[in-house]
């Protein structure tokens, strides 16, 4: 447990936007808050997510343009040492070689970086430019005294690197808030340790223990079991091959409803692919929502097609929510996902497509997988799992 006078401070330097990083780092400071630490965000202009640092009171100070500019290292220096900042941790690259030129004139006594990606963007590169990284990234490692990798897989890719030592680098998955109804099941039962066992008789009795849930979110289902995908709709998410599996599903007799929540720059393209299909009774294209959890508690399977994932935030989302999935066996899903037992690893898209219809025929597996999907939510990637491994980082235990 930290003192609460220990300052802590997230620099992140990125676009405009909330994706992965800024849930990070969001998830990271309401838990930490909560084990006794005091958490700040030092970012780069950025509306979307100053809306939620505001929402949950965490103070923020906020720099424009590029990090690296003197008048931005000075302000930075000048806010960390008005907070009495004692742990600076960092996101991304730039803001990485940020603290590592501030480290002599700020009071901080320990400097964490996470890496978020299995390759960023200094690793494809010429081969110039990776050994002009290689070179700065060994000096801005050497500044921190931990760097943190949010799987295994990314972990891997910084020792394989030699960027730093093996001994400086941790794996902490990330964790989640209890969504509503979570929080109401632990509140009724107290224990959770009966949930974790994977025995096939402890999981029927979740099962049973949950159908007052259960028969509650059926009634605002469809008679169709419902696939679900939540994702940027950009061209590294595969979403077009996605709409050409369910055409093709579709096409072979199989019955269901489809949602693709998320915007991006081909989400025009998308609805124009499923109006071309014939597919607006199956694959609905909803954009940006604010009440995802409407649709989890809709849904039966969540289907992510994403190649080299770093991580995945939806996935645990999605099994805090009994959802088993179906994941690329790459990156972050390897580590999240337990093939076979809470949802399916596939390699490639076409065996992607033979799970989904799979699991469509068979909806009685799909409930088990999803309450084991549950289990191992509980078992590894709550937030205060999260917030307690940190904390021995940062206190160095």
């Amino acid at each position: 447990m930290g003192d609460f006078l220990t300052s802590v401070a997230f620099v992140v330097d990125s676009i405009p936007i909330f994706a992965g990083v800024q849930r990070y780092v969001l998830n990271s400071c309401i838990g930490l808050r909560n084990t006794g630490f005091q958490p700040y965000v030092v970012l780069r202009k950025n509306d979307k997510f100053t809306e939620h640092l505001r929402a949950n009171q965490i103070e923020y100070f906020e720099y424009c343009g590029n990090i690296l500019h003197p008048l931005n290292l000075i302000r930075i220096a000048l806010f960390s040492r008005s907070r009495k900042i004692k742990i600076v941790h960092s996101n991304m690259g730039m803001s990485a070689i940020a603290v590592a030129l501030l480290k002599p004139f700020i009071a901080a006594k320990k400097h964490v970086f996470t890496q978020h990606f299995v390759h960023p963007a200094s690793s494809q590169s010429s081969a110039l430019k990776r050994c002009v990284a290689k070179v700065l990234f060994m000096w801005v490692y050497g500044s921190h005294d931990n760097v943190i990798a949010v799987s295994e897989e990314v972990k891997k890719a910084i020792i394989d690197r030699k960027e730093v030592s093996r001994k400086k680098v941790e794996m902490i998955w990330n964790g989640i808030p209890a969504n509503q109804k979570t929080k109401r099941f632990l509140e009724a039962n107290g224990s959770i340790t009966y949930m974790i066992n994977k025995e096939q008789k402890i999981i029927e009795k979740v099962v049973k223990t949950n159908n007052a849930v259960k028969n509650q979110v059926s009634k605002i289902k469809k008679s169709k079991p419902v696939l679900l995908m939540v994702s940027r709709l950009e061209p590294d998410k595969n979403v077009h091959e996605v709409i050409d599996i369910m055409d093709s599903i579709k096409r072979e007799g199989y019955d269901f409803k489809f949602f693709l929540i998320g915007a991006g720059s081909l989400e025009q393209a998308i609805k124009d692919k499923v109006n071309e299909y014939g597919l607006m009774e199956h694959v609905f294209i909803t954009g940006q929502v604010k009440d995802v959890e409407a649709y989890y508690q809709q849904a039966d399977i969540l289907v992510h097609p994403v190649f080299n994932e770093a991580f995945g935030f939806v996935l645990v989302e999605a099994m805090s929510y009994r959802l088993p999935v179906i994941a690329i066996n790459s990156g972050g899903p390897k580590d999240i996902v337990v093939n076979n037992e809470t949802g399916f690893l596939v390699e490639d898209m076409q065996e992607l497509k033979s799970k989904i219809k799979q699991m469509l025929i068979n909806m009685d597996s799909v409930s088990i997988m999803g309450e084991r999907s549950y289990s191992r939510y509980i078992e590894q990637f709550t937030l205060e799992r999260m917030s307690a491994r940190m904390s021995e980082v940062y206190l160095g235990k």
